[in-house]
């Protein structure tokens, strides 16, 4: 089997960082100018460059797969703090969204119970949309087809907050309500 290494050669110049996905990594990630983060796992480093260049926060990237340490030189007393952000908060259901390509919708807020999600598409290939609690784990798949689109689903939730993962070719509407 192939390793990223090998199949990985030229994906720094044929994945550049999407300036929309960029923009909501600073959004929802709270970005502090002052601030040190370290993005796992970052394949080429695309989007630690490209947050990089637009923030005065120091963003390092480093490739999964491979043994790290960190060595450090101090004076004094220190600390290190490797984490994950997890919203606290988000608006609450009723929420609609819309969009063309892929994309991740703002994080909401469900009291529990029964959401439905209606859905439509306009393109020509996949259109896949996955629930996703705060913490980033598949709760349900709401949709899952090739070409134009228009559907519902209805999913049990437990009070929580959560986030849409969309992948579409072409333009597409989402509302999600109680």
């Amino acid at each position: 089997m192939a390793t990223y290494d090998e199949i990985g050669i030229g994906y720094d110049e044929t994945r550049k960082a999407d300036p929309y996905i960029t923009s909501r990594i600073i959004h929802y990630l709270q970005i502090e100018d002052e601030g040190s983060y370290l993005d796992v796992a970052c394949g080429t480093g695309n989007y630690a460059i490209a947050i990089n260049s637009q923030t005065k926060a120091a963003f390092y990237g480093i490739d999964a797969g491979m043994n790290y340490m960190l060595n450090i030189t101090a004076d004094g007393s220190w600390t290190v703090t490797i984490e994950q952000p997890r919203p606290t908060s988000a608006p609450s259901l009723p929420q609609s969204y819309s969009g063309n390509g892929c994309r991740v919708s703002s994080f909401f807020y469900s009291s529990g119970g029964l959401a439905y999600f209606n859905m439509s598409h306009n393109g020509s290939s996949n259109f896949i949309i996955w629930l996703l609690d705060k913490d980033g784990q598949m709760v349900d798949l709401l949709a899952n087809e090739i070409g134009s689109y228009s559907g519902s689903k209805a999913v049990s939730l437990s009070a929580g907050i959560y986030v849409l993962n969309i992948t579409a070719d072409g333009s597409w509407n989402i509302s999600a309500t109680k």
